[in-house]
């Protein structure tokens, strides 16, 4: 008996000795998660500061897998994704935190927020009216509540959102901001609703002998509050020593602050050189929302169809603007794509080109472009250059004035000198 427990005691010291090994290395490798961990939020922070929210989102995300329980995390992932404009994927995020925590006051307002964010009105309410119901004493449900209705464009509800949440906290600012914006949208009847856009162009050429161009253009726009636009244009262009006119009408759309939209068209029956029938329509699409030296990016789109005497062209032109410098810097390009369906072709090109608010009041731009141009019904390889400028003389006073150098293949130099005029009122 003396010698089994003996045996015992020995075997007992590995094992024991073993078993404190084990700890001390879970522990160990607990702290290094847990270093990782503090170390992705403390970077997915500075960027989100930074401005740089791509790469807060990627931070979070990297922090959330380490800790998937971990809700704080995914309600600061929602909201970045949601400034994003990653609508679906924020409210995917919510919706994992909220099922480890269904009562999560955080999580619930971020994802009315992104329901408002998205145009769900409806939803986003049905969300932040449950909160205040619970907690009536909630500065921050109200002041979501505020936005919801303001971006649904019920002011006085939403002024009441805002000022029951400045009563309860009167230091919230953003309450204060929602105050403010409702206050300007009340007096929008006072904004300028009508604009008339008006310019002249004139052309001379080289390499070939023809007389100059002349051309104008009067636009006439009205803008209802729903952000709704419709549009009068008469454009006239004497060639040839002849003179053409068209007559047009558009319709545009904000639908919200990433989604705008548009349909146009003209018609000159009797043309020889103008498009006797021209449709139109694009948009513009936000696919990501930064603030700071990289700012909001945009995806674009047109597709045109004009019919010539001599037949039709239709074009496609899908394209991006990237905006930077807090917006005062904007690129666009366009792949351009034309069908002339008489000469049974496509063409292709690329169009380029940089906007500079240089102050409040000046704009410049210029750009390049390699593209088919299509003049008189027929379609031909293109290079240009242009640039211009923009000065406001009041804010609901512009003039600008253009200029291009286009050399059209096998056939003229086109020189244009362009002077223009916008009245807001």
């Amino acid at each position: 008996m003396a010698r089994r427990l003996t045996s015992l005691r020995r075997l007992r010291q590995p094992v024991a000795c073993a078993v404190v090994a084990a700890v001390l290395w879970a522990g160990t490798a607990l702290c290094a998660v847990a270093d990782e961990f503090q170390q992705l939020v403390d970077q997915a922070v500075r960027a989100q500061e930074a401005g740089n929210l791509s790469a807060a989102a990627e931070k979070y995300t990297e922090a959330a897998a380490l800790a998937p329980g971990n809700v704080e995390v995914l309600f600061r992932l929602a909201l970045v994704q949601g400034y994003l404009g990653e609508y679906a994927a924020a409210l995917e995020t919510t919706d994992k935190g909220l099922a480890i925590d269904p009562r999560n006051t955080d999580l619930r307002l971020a994802r009315s927020r992104i329901l408002g964010w998205s145009g769900r009105y409806a939803e986003a309410r049905r969300t932040v009216n449950a909160v205040i119901a619970e907690q009536p004493q909630n500065a921050e449900a109200h002041t979501v509540k505020g936005r919801i209705e303001f971006y649904d464009g019920r002011l006085d509800s939403a002024h009441s959102a805002f000022a029951e949440a400045r009563r309860l906290d009167p230091g919230n600012a953003e309450a204060a901001a929602g105050l403010a914006d409702v206050a300007r949208a009340r007096a929008g009847d006072k904004t300028p609703r009508w604009r008339i856009d008006t310019g002249y162009l004139h052309s001379r050429f080289s390499r070939v002998d023809l007389a100059d161009w002349r051309e104008g253009f009067i636009r006439i726009e009205h803008r209802w509050p729903s952000n709704t636009a419709l549009s009068f244009r008469v454009d006239t262009s004497n060639r040839f020593s002849e003179t053409e006119t068209s007559v047009g009408v558009g319709i545009a759309q904000r639908f919200n602050a990433a989604v705008y939209g548009y349909l146009e068209g003209s018609m000159a029956p009797a043309a020889d050189f103008l498009p006797r029938s021209m449709v139109a329509a694009g948009g513009s699409l936000r696919i990501l929302k930064n603030e700071g030296v990289i700012g909001d990016s945009m995806l674009t789109a047109t597709l045109r169809h004009r019919r010539y005497a001599t037949g039709d062209v239709q074009n496609i032109e899908p394209g991006i603007q990237q905006y930077a410098f807090d917006g005062r810097l904007w690129l666009a390009a366009k792949w351009v794509n034309a069908f002339d369906r008489e000469a049974d072709t496509r063409l292709a090109g690329w169009y380029g080109r940089v906007d500079w608010q240089v102050a409040q009041f000046l704009r410049v731009y210029g750009g390049l472009s390699d593209m088919p141009e299509t003049e008189s019904g027929v379609t031909v390889e293109t290079r240009s250059q242009f640039g211009g400028l923009a000065v406001d003389l009041t804010p609901n006073i512009r003039l600008n004035i253009d200029l291009a150098r286009e050399d059209r293949a096998n056939s003229y130099v086109r020189n244009v000198y362009g002077l223009g005029a916008t009245l807001r009122f």
